[in-house]
């Protein structure tokens, strides 16, 4: 239950992402939970659906994300869900992806926005502060990331507070 960056040329930024699919860096996939998938995607079926592609670092360029999709067909990526996929299978569990996009597939993420987040995924606004300083020029791309990831966040919201009549368990 996250954000995520788009792919697919049709998504954009507040879009649902409903993947049937789990596909980490070496290729492992996963499937999610068939019952609850289609419990959300009765709610929300306007959603894409497809394969969500994990990878370890941050995609910040629009031609490494084409390349992704290229190379893996999968409609979004993110840094959490494989791993998360790996541990629910190992544990026996089922799994299930609720991602909303907040960059687009032509959209780069500014070199501040690097800095906002430690390697434990602790917030560091004052190194995005001291980044904006180095590199001013990152303002109203940092600015227009906050506004995408504002859509994500409420489509999120959304989905959230459907989860819990929806019997899937969502937080």
């Amino acid at each position: 239950f996250g954000v995520a960056g788009g792919l697919a040329d049709d998504l954009k930024s507040g879009d649902l992402v409903l993947p049937s699919r789990v596909l980490d860096p070496d290729g492992n996939a996963w499937s999610a939970d068939a019952a609850g998938l289609a419990a959300l995607r009765r709610d929300f079926p306007d959603t894409a659906d497809g394969t969500l592609l994990g990878v370890d670092a941050a995609v910040t360029d629009a031609a490494r994300k084409s390349e992704l999709r290229a190379g893996s067909g999968a409609a979004a990526v993110d840094m959490e869900s494989h791993h998360l996929a790996r541990a629910a299978s190992e544990a026996g569990l089922p799994i299930l992806c609720v991602r909303a996009v907040a960059d687009d597939c032509s959209a780069a993420l500014p070199r501040a926005a690097m800095a906002a987040v430690g390697p434990d995924g602790s917030e560091r606004p004052l190194r995005v502060a001291l980044a904006l300083l180095r590199r001013p020029g990152d303002l109203p791309d940092l600015l227009r990331l906050a506004r995408a990831s504002g859509s994500a966040v409420r489509t999120l919201g959304r989905v959230g507070s459907a989860g819990a009549c929806l019997g899937v368990g969502l937080p």
